[in-house]
C-alpha cells in the first residue's frame, strides 16, 4: 500500500485525470478547436516572454530536465508497441502519409537553406576568432608565461605561434634535443676511445 502511494507522482495524476477527461465529449470537442488554431507566428513572442520575467522559472524547469525526459522516453516505449501491436501496417502507413502531407515541407527546405547560408557567413568570424586566440597564446609564450611547461591537463586547442617554426629554421624544442642527442654521442665516443687508449 505505501509502495504504490509513493510512486504516485506528476504521471500517475496526470494519467488519472486524462482518464476521466477524455471520457467527456465537450473536452475533445474543445481539444480539436484549439489545436486548428494554433498560431506558429507567435511562438517567438512566447519564448521572450518565458524568459524575460522572471528568471527563477526557467532555471528551475531546466533542473527538472532529466525527470521530463526519462518520462518521455517511457512513454514512447509504450507508443510504440502499442501501435506495434494495434494497427496494422497499412493503416499506419497511411496515417504516417497523411501527417507527412501536412508538414510544411516548403518551409522546412527554406529554412535548412537559411541555417546552411548562415554557416558559411559566419564561418569568417570563427576562424577570425580562432586566429585571435592563436595570438593571444602566441603573446603570453613570448612574454614567458609557460613557456617551458606544458600540462598534459590543460592542451591547447589550437597551435601556437611558439609551437610554429619559422621559415628557414627548426623548432627550438627539436634543437635543443638534438644536440642533446650529438653531445651524449660525443661524449660516449670520447669515453670509448680514453678507455680504449688506457
Amino acid at each position: 500500500m505505501m509502495t504504490s502511494q509513493a510512486n504516485r507522482g506528476i504521471i500517475d495524476a496526470g494519467n488519472r485525470v486524462l482518464g476521466q477527461v477524455l471520457a467527456k465529449t465537450s473536452f475533445k470537442d474543445n481539444l480539436r478547436t484549439l489545436l486548428m488554431n494554433i498560431d506558429p507566428e507567435n511562438a517567438p513572442a512566447l519564448i521572450r516572454t518565458f524568459l524575460g520575467k522572471d528568471v527563477e522559472v526557467p532555471l528551475a524547469i531546466v533542473s527538472a530536465l532529466p525527470s521530463v525526459v526519462n518520462a518521455f522516453i517511457a512513454m514512447a516505449d509504450e507508443f510504440a508497441r502499442q501501435l506495434n501491436e494495434k494497427f496494422p501496417e497499412p493503416l499506419l502507413q497511411g496515417f504516417a502519409a497523411s501527417l507527412v502531407n501536412e508538414i510544411d515541407l516548403k518551409t522546412l527546405a527554406s529554412a535548412q537553406e537559411g541555417i546552411t547560408r548562415l554557416v558559411h557567413i559566419l564561418m569568417p568570424v570563427f576562424l577570425e576568432v580562432k586566429t585571435q586566440l592563436e595570438e593571444k597564446q602566441g603573446c603570453k609564450k613570448e612574454d614567458g608565461e609557460d613557456s617551458d611547461v606544458s600540462s598534459p591537463l590543460t592542451p591547447t586547442l589550437f597551435p601556437t605561434k611558439g609551437d610554429i617554426a619559422p621559415k628557414g629554421r627548426g623548432r627550438k624544442k627539436d634543437l635543443s634535443s638534438s644536440e642533446k642527442e650529438r653531445g651524449m654521442k660525443k661524449g660516449l665516443s670520447s669515453s670509448r676511445k680514453e678507455t680504449g687508449h688506457e
